[in-house]
């Protein structure tokens, strides 16, 4: 055990309250800012507390350099070292005042370097003047009783702690007592810098890692801030780390991370400014496991997705069946799967719809599905739909309904998460490209925590869709691509809407991971898609006679369209010498079909109405009219069925979004 007694001597000091009271290095011989006291079960056998800003660890080494103290073989000697827990317990004595229905919730004990409590804080609800809250100190009177304030001799918050902890540890400093106790329930070194004096208390984090934890709002950093240039100014090592997730006003105890999450995350904020690099030419001797697709060629597990097109080419429908076959182990439109929960959130259409559409899919894909597996939800109609919202500083704060989306998809065991759609998810502004890139880096990160996907869908930018020269502009919403924020990327589009309304492609235009130009042809076929070569024959030899109905008529109505504008008449009967499916057949803008299927085309578009025989069509010079076959005003037409385009059995023109 240490001599306090000598100590006292050598260094021109004095022993009261056994401790030996000696003056701080640098300070005169009156000072007597240093106490030591003799602890066994400390490291050193000692508890060094410095009143005046100075470094405990110091003065130790200069206890050990005078022989009062072992000398120190490694830092290994100061470990290990677990922070002790605090009873937050309301104590049944006490000298604060208390209101009419007020109590106190907590008490957090202030001690000095021997653990001797000096003084206590207790927290009391409800506050006065309206508020939810407030705090009064007692302190020890010495008669074994309790007197009202915290005296004098102001200590940090776990002070013990951070005189007995290895040297090399961050400190984890957060807003209030109660978050600290936190911390420290997580085996962190931790205080909380509420009531933090930047020059009484300097000497605790002099050459120190100091991690500052602050609570999401204004005030918050604005307190981090604080704390952050008190530290700076006695020598130590400054970082504010903001806590990932947290709502509005959120707190380390609201924080939904584990403390291996936070040591991770101290780890990756350096104080000292260096970011830790790996050595490329440690991987030349591992073996690096292929990449994972959830869906084989377009999505690769632990990334996000975009899913784009125009509105009424069936996204929704699409991606609610990929959802389908992800539950399932069902191919999606022939490209193979990783059988996985899945979880499908519409924000437009009603549940009834998805319904509908369910189990339509299902039939259509001779699918299985067990409970569990297929999770959907409707939230149209809901309010305050954002997953994340920005403020005026473009940061982005993650909102509740996003951390109840994560904590759901988490307990359901999803690797397949599908968003319709970024209108009503995204808070922020999709032409600014740090907020796009932001709720983009949100959805990957979830993506990595379920090893899995999530797939986000979004509308084109309007004036790119209008507008073929802008290439790859009608693909993305805001004047920035949402597809530089995401690996893969796919775009749904009804390349053929006159011809063929029922057809659709999907292309992956952007994916990192694998060939660009993937394209996939498919139609919808009684309640769900399907490609050309899983129909049944009969049902895809009635649908190829259908396209080239609907193809006749479509180019029919372009050349009787061409030859009006030529001043030329043509007529529908085969005895004229203007016939329009002979003249049309013998046109270029006739070619791929023949007299016989523009003749079928014309008996249709009359029986339809969309054009009509013996109408005007031209004056002559001489101001008489030219008779013939004239295309109707889509306004006026008859609204007969179209035979080209009726719904088949089962079936109708693909579905809107």
């Amino acid at each position: 055990m240490i001599d306090i007694h000598a100590i006292a001597r050598h260094y021109g000091g004095e022993v009261s309250g056994g401790q030996a009271l000696i003056p701080a290095i640098g300070h005169s011989a009156r000072d007597r800012g240093v106490a030591v006291r003799a602890a066994d079960d400390a490291p050193d056998g000692c508890l060094v507390h410095c009143f005046n800003g100075g470094d405990p660890l110091a003065e130790k080494d200069r206890l050990r350099a005078d022989s009062f103290l072992p000398p120190l073989q490694s830092l290994s000697d100061r470990i290990p070292w677990t922070p002790p827990r605090r009873d937050t317990a309301p104590p049944p004595e006490h000298a604060v005042g208390l209101g009419p229905g007020q109590k106190i919730v907590a008490t957090f004990e202030f001690q000095a370097a021997d653990g001797a409590l000096l003084y206590r804080k207790h927290r009391i609800e409800p506050g006065p003047d309206g508020r939810s809250k407030s705090f009064q100190y007692d302190r020890p009177n010495g008669k074994g009783g309790w007197v009202r304030g915290a005296g004098e001799d102001r200590v940090p918050y776990r002070l013990p702690d951070l005189l007995t902890a290895p040297r090399d540890l961050p400190i984890y400093m957060a807003e209030g007592e109660a978050k600290a106790d936190k911390l420290a329930s997580w085996g962190l070194l931790a205080t909380s810098h509420k009531d933090w004096k930047s020059f009484e208390f300097s000497g605790y984090v002099k050459g120190r890692r100091v991690i500052i934890l602050p609570d999401n709002d204004d005030t918050g950093r604005t307190q981090a801030q604080k704390a952050r240039e008190a530290v700076e100014t006695a020598e130590g090592k400054a970082v504010i780390l903001e806590l990932p997730g947290l709502t509005d006003g959120g707190d380390i105890l609201d924080w939904e991370g584990t403390a291996a999450d936070l040591r991770r995350l101290g780890e990756a904020v350096e104080a000292d400014g260096l970011i830790e690099l790996d050595d490329a030419a440690e991987w030349l001797a591992i073996e690096v496991p292929p990449r994972r697709w959830l869906l084989d060629g377009w999505f690769p597990v632990g990334e996000g997705g975009l899913w784009t097109g125009a509105g009424a080419v069936g996204k929704s429908l699409s991606t609610q069946q990929l959802a389908v076959c992800v539950a399932t182990g069902v191919p999606f439109l022939g490209a193979a799967v990783t059988q996985a929960p899945s979880v499908y959130i519409s924000c437009e259409d009603s549940k009834e719809e998805l319904q509908r559409r369910f189990q339509a899919i299902v039939a259509q894909l001779g699918a299985h599905v067990t409970p569990g597996q297929c999770m959907m939800r409707s939230w149209k109609g809901e309010p305050d739909l954002e997953l994340a919202v920005f403020d005026k500083d473009q940061r982005m704060r993650p909102t509740s309904r996003f951390q109840a989306l994560r904590r759901t998809v988490l307990a359901s065991g999803a690797r397949l998460v599908i968003l319709d759609n970024t209108s009503h998810l995204f808070g922020g502004d999709e032409n600014v490209k740090r907020e796009v890139a932001a709720f983009a880096n949100l959805l990957n990160g979830l993506s990595a925590e379920i090893d899995g996907v999530v797939l986000i869908l979004g509308h084109p930018n309007k004036t790119g869709l209008n507008n073929p020269a802008a290439g790859d502009a009608n693909q993305f919403g805001g004047s920035v691509g949402w597809e530089n924020q995401f690996r893969s990327r796919v775009f749904q589009s009804a390349p053929q809407p006159e011809e063929d309304p029922d057809y659709r492609e999907i292309s992956n235009p952007k994916a990192n991971y694998s060939p660009k130009g993937n394209k996939v042809g498919f139609r919808w076929w009684r309640g769900a898609f399907v490609r050309d070569d899983d129909l049944p024959p009969d049902s895809a030899r009635e649908i190829a006679e259908t396209i080239r109905f609907s193809g006749a008529n479509q180019r029919f109505k372009e050349c009787l369209a061409k030859v009006t504008e030529q001043q030329e008449n043509v007529s529908h009967s085969p005895s004229a010498g203007n016939y329009a499916p002979k003249r049309f057949a013998a046109m270029a803008a006739g070619k791929g079909f023949k007299r016989k299927d523009f003749e079928g085309a014309m008996h249709r578009l009359l029986d339809l109405g969309e054009i009509k025989a013996n109408e005007p069509v031209f004056q002559y010079p001489n101001r008489t009219w030219a008779k013939g076959l004239k295309l109707v005003d889509p306004g006026a037409q008859n609204p007969a069925q179209n035979p080209a385009q009726k719904p088949r059995e089962g079936s109708t023109t693909a579905p809107s979004e």
